[in-house]
């Protein structure tokens, strides 16, 4: 649906959960229970009435199996990672191959990082970690051929919730 994804598509990766969103001018559909399900299963999102208010379920790929948000999310790290490593390539006369050269490529990544946790697409706990090598002890031939290879990150989704259990008791 053209109208979810442009609704969608407004907000920074990490910042939205594409379930339970209005789409303005479109008319909901209504599905029995079996074919909810099935549409489910095979990753189709359905726009219906729910409580009372018209809402986007089931937001996830057409695999079914994952989220859009954590698509867009992973996506997002990608091309921002991409693009301030090639910028400090780009803008500086030369980054050594260094342990300061890697701690300059270890800085940009956190800060990729950094902001997709502000936005609330990342945990905070554990807090993200970028690990990089020292030059000097990678192979001959990435030293020869000029390769910061082993550089690595980890952290963790924050995830968005999507649904709510809820046991209490109630006595006299």
């Amino acid at each position: 649906e053209l109208g979810h994804i442009g609704l969608c598509i407004t907000y920074v990766p990490g910042q939205v959960d594409w379930m339970y969103k209005t789409i303005a001018g479109v008319t909901p559909d209504s599905f029995s229970s079996t074919v909810k399900t099935v549409l489910g299963t095979k990753g189709y999102i359905t726009y219906e009435t729910l409580g009372g208010v018209n809402v986007t379920l089931m937001a996830n790929d057409l695999s079914g199996l994952e989220y859009i948000d954590t698509i867009n999310i992973v996506d997002y790290l990608h091309a921002r990672m991409q693009e301030g490593v090639y910028a400090l390539l780009v803008n500086q006369p030369k980054v050594p191959y260094t342990p300061s050269g890697a701690t300059s490529i270890q800085a940009i990544l956190l800060g990729v990082l950094s902001d997709q946790v502000a936005i609330g697409g990342l945990a905070a706990t554990p807090s993200p970690t970028v690990y990089v090598p020292n030059p000097r002890n990678l192979s001959q031939a990435d030293r020869t051929g000029r390769i910061l290879s082993g550089v690595t990150f980890e952290a963790t989704l924050a995830g968005s919730i999507r649904y709510v259990k809820i046991n209490g008791t109630v006595t006299i």
